[in-house]
């Protein structure tokens, strides 16, 4: 059990030392805990948040999950067949070794296979953006060419300059950042949402 460590009092402020960070502050920065002595937790919330995030098991634990749950639950990875084929102590191990950073995606690389590890790759958000949009194109059998983009909304081809141009978008493939609606279709979109 650790050292109990009295509370300070500054200002007429109460404080508690942090264990992680080893920093006095204010008792509102901690969550509460029913089984210590001051009935809060050990860890200020900034410090628990950054375990939390920092933690790869974690991480891989809930893209397993969420694996799981799609495979399970979305009718188009159920008419598919589309199984996970990897046991969760193969992919935590896995994920450890191949994770980019904070927010990256695992994806499978054949679409029309199973969740195994021979089958998987971990993508960067705008890789993924660029897998996405050439996975749905291929679906529905569209070719873009030079100077010409797809709009999913309106579903047909159209001059690059019909589109607007998103930062976020941005991609080796999409360097013009261009979205998937065109122009005309953006406040029709947004309208309906």
């Amino acid at each position: 059990m650790p050292k109990r460590i009295e509370h300070e009092v500054k200002n007429g402020v109460e404080l508690k030392r942090c264990g992680w960070c080893k920093k006095y502050k204010e008792l509102g920065e901690f969550h509460k805990a029913n089984n210590t002595w001051d009935g809060l937790f050990y860890k200020c919330i900034k410090c628990t948040n950054e375990a939390r995030n920092s933690n790869t098991r974690r991480r891989a634990t809930a893209k397993h999950n969420a694996m799981c749950w799609r495979c399970q639950n979305e009718e188009r990875y159920i008419n598919k067949g589309i199984k996970v084929k990897v046991s969760l102590e193969d992919f935590v191990e896995w994920y450890q070794s191949n994770h980019i950073e904070k927010g990256c995606h695992v994806d499978r690389i054949d679409n029309h296979g199973h969740y195994e590890i021979g089958n998987l790759q971990v993508l960067t958000q705008r890789e993924h953006n660029l897998k996405r949009h050439q996975d749905r194109l291929d679906w529905i059998g569209i070719t873009e060419t030079e100077g010409m983009r797809y709009c999913f909304f309106c579903k047909t081809l159209k001059p690059e300059t019909e589109f607007y141009s998103k930062r976020k978008k941005l991609s080796i493939s999409n360097k013009k950042g261009l979205s998937e609606r065109c122009k005309k279709c953006y406040p029709i979109k947004r309208r309906i949402i």
